[in-house]
């Protein structure tokens, strides 16, 4: 099933929840690059400038499947329901390969899809404070270079590994998504420069 919230409400969603829910204080607003400068020069759809480091951010939608003739649920690698989180195909758009990039100079860059696909959900994490919570967080580097220009996706549910697809890969395993914003919190320190007196 499509997702009917736009990945503009979404995108928005998150932002807000990283800038007002993380400890480290912003020190400008969040710059969301135009599409020309996002084909062009990082792929991402929102920088967010923290103190002494910037988070980049790349929005996804999930589509959600619940036919058990996917190929996941065929071959024993997640039961139904599951979603699915497209990447941009290397023949339309160099998008994965600017965020790998990206993150291999020293930048924290995350994918960020919702665990949910209907906007009621988006409206009920978006007022309960658990975008975050209830979003997959994962990073290029995690995900590895993608060498041919054919689709692939990433496959998920909530306890439950992550694969990547063309052919099913495992690349993660969540255990608790509760931790999300933990894992934000350190990705952003170990990314920020130390201040010694």
């Amino acid at each position: 099933m499509k997702p009917d919230i736009s990945e503009f409400s979404y995108g928005y969603a998150v932002t807000e929840s990283f800038i007002w829910d993380t400890t480290l204080p912003v020190v400008g607003a969040p710059i969301f690059p135009s599409l020309i400068m996002e084909g062009r020069a990082g792929g991402y759809d929102v920088a967010i400038p923290f103190e002494g480091v910037v988070l980049f951010l790349q929005f996804k939608l999930s589509h959600y499947m619940v036919r058990n003739s996917a190929f996941e649920s065929r071959g024993g690698y997640l039961s139904m329901p599951f979603y699915r989180m497209h990447l941009r195909p290397r023949r339309h758009s160099r998008q994965h390969d600017m965020l790998l990039e990206l993150e291999a100079s020293g930048h924290p860059v995350l994918y960020a899809a919702p665990k949910f696909h209907r906007s009621h959900e988006l409206n009920r994490a978006y007022l309960r404070r658990t975008i975050v919570q209830q979003s997959l967080l994962i990073s290029p580097s995690i995900i590895g270079s993608l060498s041919d220009d054919g689709e692939h996706h990433l496959s998920f549910r909530n306890g439950s590994p992550v694969y990547l697809c063309s052919k099913p890969k495992k690349i993660r395993d969540i255990e608790n998504e509760e931790s999300s914003m933990k894992v934000i919190l350190d990705l952003l320190e170990k990314n920020r420069p130390h201040k010694y007196n």
